[in-house]
């Protein structure tokens, strides 16, 4: 999870090139279990928290 949110951070790659270079079968599964761990979307952090 730290490399999803590192990314989300860091580049402006979307959330499917994300999950798809993460190993993800889906960037809707990687979204579901982003927010099962951090309780935000992968969109919701990235707004949040982007720099």
């Amino acid at each position: 999870m730290n490399e999803f949110k590192s990314e989300l951070l860091w580049t402006d790659h979307t959330i499917t090139q994300i999950s798809t270079q993460l190993g993800f079968s889906s960037p809707g599964a990687a979204t579901r279990v982003f927010k099962r761990e951090t309780g935000l979307t992968p969109r919701q952090y990235r707004q949040r928290y982007h720099i």
